[in-house]
C-alpha cells in the first residue's frame, strides 16, 4: 500500500542520537530547491499506527544529496538508481510531527533498543531522493539491529568552510565544545580550540539551560 510521496529526509536528532528511527517526506531536498509536491495518504497512515509493517521506498527521481552523511560512522550519502526499491525493514509503525508539521514515519523495534531502529546505510542512500513510500502489514519478526556500534558523545569537524561540526549526543539542546588542553610545564597549560580539519574529533558537554525548537532538519 502506497502511503506517501516526497523527498526523503529526517530530523537532525536522528543522527545526533543514533536513533535513526524515522523518515520524513518534503517538497524539496537539503539544498532547498523545490523538487516535487509531497502527498501523504493520511487515512491509510492512521490505520497502520501500532501495526507491524514492512516499509519500502521506491526511487522515482534521483539526485546527488546535499548532505555530508554521518561522519562519525563514516556513512556517506549515495545516489541510487531510478526505480530502485530500498527495504527499510520490519517494525511497529508509528508517526510523529516533522519540522514542517507533516508526519514523519517511524519504524519501532520490538526489543525497545534506543539506537538504529533502521539501518542508516540504507537511509543515506535514500537521503534527498524523491520516492514513493509503501507499507505492508506482516507477521514477520522485526528486523535485528544493524551491525553498527552507537557513538560516544562528542563532536567531529566537517571540514566545511563555515567551520560546522557534527555532534553525537543523547541529550537535546546546546553543547559546549571543550578545548584541547596540553600541559606545558611549570604548572601551566595551553588550551586550543579544534583546528577545523576534516575528521578532527573533540569532547563536548551538554548545556542544560539552553532551549531550542523541537525540530531541526538533518
Amino acid at each position: 500500500m502506497k502511503i506517501g510521496h516526497g523527498v526523503v529526509g529526517w530530523d537532525g536528532v536522528e543522527r545526533r542520537s543514533d536513533r535513526y528511527g524515522s523518515i520524513h517526506l518534503a517538497d524539496e531536498p537539503y539544498d532547498g530547491k523545490a523538487a516535487t509536491k509531497t502527498s501523504i495518504e493520511r487515512l491509510a497512515v492512521k490505520d497502520l499506527v501500532g501495526k507491524k509493517v514492512r516499509l519500502t521506498c521506491k526511487v522515482v527521481e534521483a539526485r546527488k544529496s546535499g548532505h555530508l552523511g554521518d561522519l562519525t560512522h563514516r556513512i556517506f550519502t549515495e545516489t541510487p538508481e531510478v526505480g530502485e526499491v530500498i527495504d527499510l525493514g520490519v517494525g511497529i509503525f508509528d508517526t510523529e510531527a516533522g519540522w514542517d508539521g507533516t508526519p514523519s514515519f517511524l519504524l519501532k523495534p520490538e526489543d525497545e533498543r534506543d539506537e538504529f531502529w533502521m539501518d542508516p546505510r540504507k537511509l543515506y542512500r535514500l537521503h534527498d531522493q524523491t520516492v514513493d513510500v509503501f507499507a505492508e502489514e506482516t507477521s514477520e519478526p522485526c528486523h535485528p539491529k544493524p551491525n553498527l556500534k552507537a557513538a560516544n558523545t562528542g563532536g567531529i569537524c566537517t571540514g566545511e568552510p563555515d567551520g560546522s561540526i557534527q555532534v553525537k549526543a543523547k541529550q537535546e539542546g546546546a553543547h559546549r565544545i571543550l578545548p584541547h588542553v596540553e600541559k606545558i610545564g611549570d604548572g601551566m597549560f595551553m588550551m586550543t580550540p579544534p583546528s577545523g580539519k576534516t575528521g578532527e574529533t573533540f569532547k563536548i558537554e551538554h548545556d542544560p539551560h539552553y532551549r531550542r525548537t523541537r525540530f531541526q532538519r538533518n
